[in-house]
């Protein structure tokens, strides 16, 4: 064989060679890009599983307030007598035997229905629970300390639905009663 059949040879396998690995390189691309589909077809799988297990908590939760709507449950009266009795119990609780076990029944009979009154006195502030209507200086309680419990807040089914109202500690220099000068500043 000539030197010019080997050289021919050697140029006839090079594209041939080059193919196989083009080849190569395509099946390893095909293999990512499939791999990648199956872990999206997985995570859709599980967010449709998430969807599914909240819409029935969900359904769970309006079927249930849909009962204490049908049931007639006039929420109007439940929430009056709710604060007039949850502001006599926080004043009174501490001396009171009897006071206590009425407001354990009640609460009982609340949280039956899905309603927990929000009395959070001495806690700390949360805007998703509370809304401070005044602050007061109290060098006893730390900053933003629930000092006083205007109105309840109730929550229906884990859901606030009415905000405390609640007057907050605010230690400072500004007059007690009154919100810091520095808490309120015009913009200009």
């Amino acid at each position: 064989m000539s030197i010019w059949s080997k050289l021919a040879g050697l140029f006839k396998t090079s594209p041939d060679r080059q193919e196989d690995t083009e080849e190569q390189e395509e099946q390893n691309d095909l293999q990512v890009i499939q791999e990648m589909i199956r872990n999206l077809q997985k995570r859709e799988r599980r967010q449709a599983q998430n969807i599914e297990r909240m819409l029935h908590e969900l359904g769970a939760r309006m079927d249930r307030l849909q009962a204490q709507m049908n049931a007639g449950l006039p929420m109007q009266a439940i929430t009056s007598f709710t604060d007039s009795l949850s502001i006599y119990y926080l004043r009174n609780h501490e001396s009171d035997q009897a006071l206590n076990q009425v407001w354990s029944r009640y609460t009982a009979l609340l949280q039956e229905m899905g309603i927990e009154p929000i009395l959070d006195l001495k806690e700390k502030f949360d805007d998703t629970r509370h809304h401070a209507c005044d602050t007061r200086q109290h060098p006893d309680y730390p900053e933003n300390t629930i000092l006083e419990v205007v109105r309840p807040g109730l929550m229906v089914s884990g859901r606030v639905t009415r905000p405390a109202v609640v007057v907050i500690n605010k230690p400072g220099n500004g007059e007690p009663g009154h919100p810091e000068p520095s808490l309120h500043r015009e913009q200009v």
